[in-house]
């Protein structure tokens, strides 16, 4: 049984939970603030005039260094990325000084920055002086353990998984084996970039529609490639694309729901909210295998992946689904049941309440 109640005081640093993007959208959904002895303390609240971002930083710093008399548990989330990494090096820095303990919960990963590190002394040596000294470090797959080991730390590191609001999901109860009525919906749901592999979805639609199945693409989302999708779709007179925009809430419940598959080949991940949210409403998951979605999909028993970019070979995959639906039906059933016994934000509330009463 698991004690959800703190014995120390944990200060995590989030980002503005209003901002979309996967680590706010975290925080929102596990409300970990709502515990007692547990705080956020936003770190990108320093916005606004250029000139006085400086002056917002060196408060944010001086109010993080505040609370480090009260709170002696530091839990950061960063990314192996340029921006959060160094600014969340000085806060380590500062937490050290006061003898806090640090947690490292790792979300996202950029290897050309991690290449950098590896291939300068002075970057390793930071690390090694401020990540490197955490007390435990969280990741969400083994390809990221692996890549701290080689980064040279040396204390405890754990694998876990992300969660996402289930606001909407307990309160409706979904079908065990979803109906796999006609038109087969396949669902591209993230930031439009070419890194997610939009165009990719795209084409595997096409290809399918000119075999003569039934499938149309949601693709819900918003970003930089946006336009240039949508006129590539239009260019070419493709057919049963429907573009919905970026979805929260009711909206993105209703169209879980509705949806069949999702497709996601996404070029580099962490471990995305699309495949979590996707295995909570029973849908398999055809992705790229990347970043910690290995260590969550079984091929086979939650969907299927590969390490392919052609869109033939994701159109072979979804044809197979497709013509046995005894199997969709199998992965569909695997995925609910693996979803609420580890996914849902009271699952993963209560494993981190543990590794706080644990550190």
């Amino acid at each position: 049984m698991v004690d959800n109640k703190l014995k120390r005081k944990v200060l995590i640093i989030v980002p503005d939970l209003k901002a979309y993007g996967g680590v706010s959208s975290l925080y929102q959904a596990l409300k970990m603030d709502q515990i007692t002895n547990c705080e956020y303390f936003n770190i990108q609240f320093a916005k606004g005039i250029k000139h006085f971002r400086f002056i917002g930083l060196v408060v944010i710093y001086f109010l993080f260094f505040l609370k480090c008399f009260k709170y002696k548990i530091i839990h950061l989330n960063p990314g192996l990325v340029r921006k959060s990494y160094y600014r969340e090096m000085l806060l380590i820095l500062i937490a050290k000084l006061m003898h806090c303990k640090i947690i490292v919960y790792w979300h996202g990963w950029l290897n050309s920055f991690e290449e950098k590190i590896k291939n300068s002394k002075i970057r390793s040596m930071l690390f090694l002086k401020t990540y490197g000294r955490a007390e435990l470090c969280i990741v969400l797959g083994t390809v990221f353990r692996e890549k701290l080991l080689r980064l040279g730390y040396k204390n405890r590191i754990l694998i876990e998984t992300n969660s996402f609001d289930d606001t909407y999901l307990k309160n409706d109860i979904l079908e065990k084996n979803r109906k796999q009525n006609y038109p087969i919906r396949l669902l591209f749901l993230s930031r439009i970039i070419k890194q997610k592999g939009i165009y990719i979805a795209i084409d595997t639609l096409n290809l399918l529609t000119e075999g003569g199945y039934n499938v149309e693409l949601l693709v819900a989302g918003d970003g930089k490639e946006l336009k240039s999708t949508m006129k590539n779709v239009a260019d070419r007179n493709l057919v049963n694309i429907i573009f919905i925009g970026n979805v929260t809430g009711k909206e993105k419940h209703n169209l879980l729901k509705r949806s069949h598959i999702i497709i996601f080949p996404s070029f580099t991940e962490g471990l995305p909210m699309t495949i979590l949210e996707g295995m909570a409403y029973g849908l398999p998951i055809i992705a790229k295998s990347v970043g910690g979605i290995p260590d969550i999909i079984k091929d086979g028993e939650n969907g299927y992946l590969t390490d392919s970019v052609n869109p033939i070979d994701y159109a072979k995959i979804i044809e197979r689904l497709i013509n046995d639906y005894q199997k969709y039906k199998e992965i569909s059933f695997n995925n609910i049941l693996k979803a609420n016994s580890t996914f849902l934000p009271e699952n993963l509330r209560n494993r981190l309440i543990s590794i706080y009463n644990n550190i």
